[in-house]
């Protein structure tokens, strides 16, 4: 999901904010994070990418619970 001020029209610019969700526990949150804003990173060029995972065995964090309003679906 796509959220933060991308997701307002009425914003300009700012970083692309991602929350990925998986069903499968991550043995490493850092190293899957950074594997996935990479790979984000090198089709779209060079951008500010934060990404967020959910997973069984992450711990969630107070960021995770963005209101629904700011995100937005991504195809």
């Amino acid at each position: 999901m796509l959220f933060g001020s991308r997701v307002d029209d009425a914003q300009r610019g700012g970083d692309i904010d991602l929350y990925v969700e998986t069903n499968h526990e991550l043995p490493d949150y850092v190293a899957a994070s950074c594997r996935i804003a990479a790979k984000i990173q090198m089709s779209l060029g060079d951008q500010k990418i934060d990404v967020l995972i959910g997973a069984p065995n992450i711990k969630e964090q107070p960021i995770y619970r963005v209101d629904m309003k700011q995100r937005a679906w991504v195809e």
